[in-house]
Formats: C-alpha cells, structure tokens, sequence
C-alpha cells in the first residue's frame, strides 16, 4: 500500500468513525407554476438531483457524486385546495432541463429542455402518460420567456388570477379580493431525503412579513378652488393585525435647471411636494392628501421654460406630469416579528401615470 492510499483509507476510517452514514443528498429546484384555462387547476415541475456523500476518496479522484437526475410533475386542485399530487416522474440527463410551457385544454405541454433540440410533449393531466407534439405553443413559449426576464410588470400582473412561488411556496393572487393566499410549501423533502436547497427560516419570515405591508393600487387627484387633492388607494396582500406608522411622499419630476440654461433640458429631477407620516392599520385603505395650487405652480415653473410645453400649448393639447408616490414602513420591522433587519415594503414605489398633474 503506498503511501497516498494509506492516507486516503485512514482518513476515510476517521470519516466513518465520526458518524457518516452515507445518506443522499437532495437538491430540488421548482419551476414556473401554470394554470388550467378556467384556473381551477394548476401544475408545477419540479427538477431533482440527488448526491451521495462525499469521501476523502472522492476527494482524491474526483469523483460524480451524481447518483439520479430527474424531473416530476405535480397538480393542485385550487377549486377545492387540495393536493399536491405527482402526476409523472423522469430520469434526465445533466444537461436536460425540463420546464412547464402551458396546460391548454388538451393537457399540461412540457418542454424536456434538451440542450440540443426542443422535445415538446404533452402530459395527461390524470395520468401523467406523456404523449409528443410537434412543437411548443408560441404564446405558451412567449409567456415563459417574458417571465424569466421578468419583464412583466406587477401593474400588469396584478389585474388578472395567477399563481406564482416564492421562496415560502407557491401562492394565488385574486385581483378582485387583492389578496394573496397561501397554497403550498416547497418540498422539505424527496422520496425521504432532505432538501438542502431550501430558503432560510428568516428569509421565509420576511416574505411573509412584507405581504402585511401596505402597497399602493391607483391614485386619482382632483382640482379644487385653490388646492388639488390627491386620493391613494393601498392593499395588503396578507391583512395582519397590527397597526403600524407609514411614510407617504408624494413627488414629481421637472427639468433640472441648476446645469443648463437651455430651453428644452435633456434631464429631470425628482422634486417631493409632501411627505407625512400615517398609520394605517392592517387592511386596505384610502388616504387623501391636499397640495396647495400655489406650491404646485412654484414647483412646477421651469416648465413654462420648455419649447415642448409652448408648443402643446399652440397646439392646444394639456401638458402634465406624472404623479410618484412612494409609501413605505416609517420604523424597521419590530424585533418580535422575528424577521430580518433591512425588510421593507415589497412595492415602496407607484408611478401613477394616470394621474395627471396639469402644469399652469
């Protein structure tokens, strides 16, 4: 025995006698969540690893500790919250990925994410029996795309049913209630082996903390006599029952004159007309504040400066600005909330684009 692989067995001898039992090691990663067309069912893919322990021996050669790739699908009955259910299960490769494109009306379309090709099929939503098509829907692929460079907005998303996952689990948003609720918890474990890949505790704490905050839904504003009222309207995703102390500025953008003095300015700064203090408590509500016409006409100014604003006015068009309102917690979460310092409202800002402020 030389000497490399003397070391190599008493090291692995010190390993076990320390208590190493071999067990597996898991890794899962959910995927996109889809729903039925009439949303009463939704599917998930869920993608495994699982690794056996290293040793030293591995160590030394550098072994695969790859023992099986897979990929599973499972369904959730949200017309009565039940579930969820494993519907397929598959051996992969490394380099496959599957993810979930749609479930149309003739069952959920997967697409096995081989590297080199699109392998599309079909799953029975009942069976889990796997049939091929020809190719993915393109507005199923365009759908999945836009969601992975997250380029839908939470304005966009929030006025249609969807689920979606967090790192607590996976959730249903209802536009008319605009509210969230829970459905479902990532997997703790698979086929009796721990999940490593896991959200912390305290991250799970902030997430559920932050859908007990105040958000903003729409803002209107209305001219008066000699003032123009503003009326914010919030939402909670998750009502608590706690009352807390909220910051609520209200700003607008106008031409940065302090680095040019010419008549159209290529930029814009941001300028609060008010800023208060309210606590609310924990359900939605609506907040009113008033600006003086006179202060907005002060702020607004530099733009009777702007070659765009004289020739909307030839032109006989309205010139305005768009209202931003930034609501967020006054004090840090409370230290019983056990969560996480740095938590904060999880939409702080609203550009209510709407909301049109005229400019004198």
């Amino acid at each position: 025995m030389n000497g490399r692989a003397a070391v190599a067995v008493l090291l692995a001898a010190t390993l076990l006698a320390s208590g190493c039992d071999g067990e597996r090691q898991v890794f899962l990663s959910p995927g996109r969540p889809v729903m039925n067309r009439d949303t009463t069912s939704m599917a998930v893919g869920i993608e495994f690893s699982h690794y056996r322990q290293m040793t030293v021996f591995d160590v030394i050669y550098r072994s695969n500790l790859l023992v099986e790739s897979g990929f599973e699908i499972q369904t959730y009955d949200l017309a009565h919250r039940h579930g969820p259910r494993r519907i397929a299960r598959w051996r992969i490769r490394e380099a496959e990925h599957p993810w979930l494109v749609e479930w149309d009306d003739s069952g959920i379309v997967v697409d096995r994410g081989l590297p080199d090709a699109q392998y599309p099929v079909r799953v029975d939503p009942v069976t889990g029996v796997a049939r091929p098509i020809a190719s993915v829907p393109v507005h199923g692929a365009k759908a999945w795309a836009k969601e992975l460079i997250g380029s839908e907005s939470w304005s966009e998303a929030r006025h249609r049913t969807h689920v979606f996952r967090t790192d607590e689990g996976y959730l249903l948003w209802n536009p008319r209630s605009r509210h969230e609720e829970f459905l479902f918890a990532l997997p703790a474990e698979h086929e009796g082996y721990p999940n490593l890949n896991r959200a912390g505790s305290g991250v799970v704490a902030a997430r559920r903390y932050a859908a007990t905050i105040h958000g903003v839904w729409n803002a209107t504003t209305r001219r008066e006599a000699d003032s123009t009222r503003f009326r914010i309207e919030t939402f909670v995703a998750r009502p608590g029952s706690d009352s807390r102390i909220y910051s609520l500025r209200l700003s607008i953008e106008r031409p940065d004159t302090s680095r040019t003095s010419e008549e159209f300015f290529a930029t814009d700064r941001r300028v609060p007309m008010v800023q208060r203090n309210f606590r609310l408590g924990p359900t939605a509500t609506t907040l009113e504040v008033a600006v003086s016409n006179g202060h907005l006409q002060e702020l607004l100014k530099p733009y009777r400066r702007t070659e765009e604003l004289r020739r909307l006015k030839h032109q006989g068009y309205p010139y305005s600005r768009p209202l931003l309102i930034d609501l967020r917690l006054a004090r840090p979460p409370e230290a019983s909330s056990g969560v996480p310092l740095g938590v904060s409202c999880p939409f702080p800002e609203y550009e209510a684009t709407s909301v049109e402020i005229p400019v004198p």
